[in-house]
């Protein structure tokens, strides 16, 4: 939109609440000259634009405007299309229908500060007959026949706009409530999104009717997609005058269906979302017979040899390559599966990816390195789903061919070794992750230079291994490094920075350092909800990372309903035994637990480590975190032979799995020793006690609530042991009668008063915080990079 007068502001502001819905009747009851029904055709628009040799000479739409609209206006003081219909009653050829006049329209909403041109290209090429083909629908869903130029009518401020008054502006939102849809033009740099004439616009269409919005970005790339979603948000948009910024912000929060500033952002992201899907057609009878005909393959289909991967046979990949792929399907395939894949959008994301793929081993063939980079991105889509399995073969199969095409040091190389690794670390193959990395990192420093993005992605993947095996000093350097490289190369709300924020506070919580850690996980969720939404699952992840440390912190009643609604977003997004979400099943029975909820708290603890049996497997240190958490419950309740058996078996578990001087391992053989002291078996337990407590204080440190934990169990321990001892020498004294009531009342009194404060709950909140930061929003984090 041009800028304003405060006065036509405050009138169209005040028009603005009565936007009626697609297909009112009162479109057709306004007169003629009415702002509503001053689109101009298509075929008129670009004839105009060739008079005035707008794209030769880059001419802006506020330069067209001085130079080609307020002109020939000034005389009359009218809008440039009533003069069009002055000519059309004149029947001047040129203006013959030129003007809607109540024919159906769409709106235009655009910038003035970019070539017009760029509006045409768009406009043009958006109404291409192919391009109609994949929008233009009717209300069955059935494609209509395209509309030629001189059927299209484009309702373009410029034009229909009074550019010497000011008074009809205050129909403005008739305009765009009459309209079929709003198209609003994308430009290479994203302008329309730092505008909030435009982005009030497209609010308005989405007052006037669901799915009226429609960006027309036809030419941009990934990147640029990338940085516009990122950067779009309605508190930073600009206008040339204040005051209208101002009053439109106003207006916004001011109804509360639009969900305030935020919720308006979010319903502008949607709508790129929406828009890149809306440009990918179904699939047509030739390309869903190659679907069948590539999964009866896939079922018959035996490794070819090389042990690279799960690719096409020759005979089905000679078969496919006959047909050539549409080139510019496969772009909009992409970007829309990338795009969904961004916002949160799993499922839909993982059947464009599916669909891209299948189009280009047909096209290129399995072993191209545009397919290879298709199936990296389906097996990191994969990955963030927990479908490891396939993501592991699909992992494998894009590192052995590229690695055999473009060499083992080439970037998109030293990618499939960073995502292969990943992979490793969320199965719990610490051991295994922590070398690939390494060799990742070493590559990437190599050949991109040590601040690069991928290069700081590789830092802050080995940051995390390094934090799940213990290593908490070069982890901690790591991912300092890593996040401040991030801050200074992409930008302190980039998702990959938040990425970083969130693993660096996992670390400082699993440190003991909750004061620490709260803040980073506060500034992650408040960035993740405002970029990604609420329901992403990397802000459900840091929902749950901050929920434990309100915990930790005592703050209870700020910690459950966080953790209640990343719980449930979980399961609605993820599903139910998705390893996230079985983390944040986990993470709220501990919070129930600390609270003196029992019943409820082990009730959850037992669905998260049956579901984490089943998906990740028995020794999984996730799994192993929810045996010593149930562990610690059954020792509550008085069920010490069942406490008993879990405490050794995640104590054994975590020793195979991540070694027995592991802060998780000793917390665990803490919490056994608990048990054993709860049964009066002093002597089985010293030991353990004294080795868990040498360790975590080597480890985490004497001021590490966990180290603090073990010592005073072991100083509980200690005096038990000392007052058995005098009881006993008592006892000796007193004759052999004496001896027996001593040694009676002895046991009874170490097993009841040496459930030391802390000792059980220290295990499992240790276990299980590791768990969350590398199964909760670390995880997802660590998936994301490398892409």
């Amino acid at each position: 939109m041009a800028s304003l007068e405060p006065g036509c502001v405050r009138s169209v502001l005040q028009g603005s609440g009565g936007a009626r819905r697609k297909g009112s009747s009162s479109a057709a009851r306004r007169p003629p000259g009415h702002v509503s029904r001053c689109a101009v055709s298509l075929s008129w628009l670009l004839h105009f634009a060739a008079q005035h040799h707008v794209r030769e000479r880059g001419l802006t739409a506020a330069q067209l405007v001085e130079l080609a609209v307020r002109p020939p206006t000034t005389g009359p003081r009218c809008r440039y299309a009533e003069l069009l219909l002055r000519d059309q009653e004149d029947q001047d050829p040129a203006a013959r229908g030129a003007v809607s006049c109540g024919r159906p329209f769409f709106f235009v909403s655009h910038t003035w500060v970019v070539p017009f041109g760029e509006t045409l290209h768009m406009l043009e090429t958006h109404f291409r007959p192919e391009q109609q083909r994949l929008w233009r629908r009717g209300s069955d869903g059935r494609p209509l026949p395209p509309l030629r130029p001189e059927e299209v009518f484009v309702w373009i401020d410029i034009f229909a706009i009074n550019q010497h008054a000011t008074d009809d502006l205050a129909a403005l939102w008739e305009a765009v409530a009459d309209a079929e849809e709003t198209l609003m033009v994308l430009d290479r740099r994203g302008s329309v999104f730092s505008r909030i004439w435009c982005l009030y616009e497209a609010w308005q269409t989405s007052r006037a009717g669901l799915g009226k919005l429609r960006l027309l970005s036809y030419g941009a790339d990934i990147e640029s997609l990338e940085k516009i979603f990122i950067d779009v948000d309605v508190r930073n948009a600009r206008a040339s005058v204040e005051a209208d910024r101002i009053r439109i912000l106003e207006d916004i929060r001011s109804d509360p269906a639009a969900g305030g500033i935020q919720g308006m952002t979010h319903t502008l992201k949607q709508a790129l979302v929406r828009a890149a899907v809306a440009q990918v057609p179904p699939p047509d009878e030739e390309e869903q017979d190659e679907e069948d005909a590539a999964a009866a393959a896939a079922d018959d289909d035996d490794d070819d040899g090389d042990g690279n991967d799960g690719a096409l046979p020759a005979s089905a990949a000679a078969a496919v390559s006959a047909t050539p792929a549409d080139a510019d399907l496969v772009t909009r395939l992409y970007t829309a599966a990338w795009l969904c894949g961004m916002y949160g959008k799993l499922p839909q994301a993982e059947g464009l990816y599916r669909r891209v793929l299948r189009l280009l081993e047909r096209s290129m063939g399995p072993h191209h390195t545009d397919t290879l980079t298709c199936v990296s991105n389906l097996a990191i889509l994969l990955q963030v789903q927990g479908q490891y399995e396939e993501a592991q073969a699909l992992h494998r199969r894009a590192l052995a061919g590229r690695g055999r095409v473009l060499g083992a040091e080439h970037p998109n190389t030293l990618s499939c070794v960073n995502n292969l690794a990943n992979l490793l670390y969320d199965q719990g193959q610490y051991d295994e992750a922590a070398p690939l990395h390494r060799a990742a990192l070493r590559g990437r420093e190599r050949v991109l230079g040590c601040a690069h993005p991928d290069t700081l992605s590789s830092t802050d993947n080995l940051a995390n291994v390094l934090h799940s095996l213990g290593q908490y000093d070069e982890a901690a350097r790591l991912h300092w490094r890593a996040l401040y490289g991030r801050e200074a190369a992409l930008g302190p709300d980039h998702p990959d920075t938040l990425v970083s924020v969130n693993n660096l506070a996992n670390l400082l919580y699993d440190q003991g350092k909750y004061d620490e850690a709260a803040p980073l996980h506060s500034r992650a969720l408040e960035a993740r909800q405002r970029i990604l939404g609420d329901a992403h699952p990397e802000t459900l992840g840091s929902a749950d990372n901050l929920a434990n440390v309100l915990h930790s912190l005592g703050r209870y009643e700020q910690a459950e309903p966080l953790q209640r609604a990343a719980l449930a977003g979980r399961e609605r997004v993820l599903g139910p035994e998705h390893p996230d979400t079985l983390s944040s099943l986990g993470n709220l029975a501990v919070l129930l637990q600390a609270q003196g909820r029992a019943a409820e708290a082990e009730q959850l603890q037992r669905r998260a480590l049956r579901g984490r049996e089943r998906v990740l497997g028995p020794d999984h240190p996730h799994t192993l975190a929810s045996v010593s958490a149930l562990g610690e419950l059954l020792e509550a309740s008085g069920r010490l032979e069942q406490a008993r058996a879990m405490q050794r078996r995640a104590m054994e578990g975590l020793g195979r799995s991540l070694g027995a001087e592991h802060p998780h391992a000793l917390a665990a053989a803490s919490g056994l020793a608990g048990v054993l002291c709860r049964m009066g078996l002093l002597e089985e337990a010293e030991p353990l006690y004294r080795r868990a407590v040498a360790g975590l204080r080597r480890a985490l440190g004497r001021a590490h609530p966990d180290a603090r934990a073990a010592e005073e169990g072991l100083e509980g321990l200690v005096q038990a042991r000392a007052a058995q001892r005098r009881r006993a020498l008592l006892a000796a004294a007193a004759g052999p009668l004496g001896l027996a009531g001593a040694a009676g009342s002895a046991g009874a009194g170490s097993g009841a008063g040496l459930g030391m404060p802390g000792s059980g709950r220290f295990t499992a909140r240790a276990v299980s915080g590791g768990g969350s930061g590398a199964g909760g929003g670390g995880g997802v984090g660590v998936m994301k990079v490398g892409a």
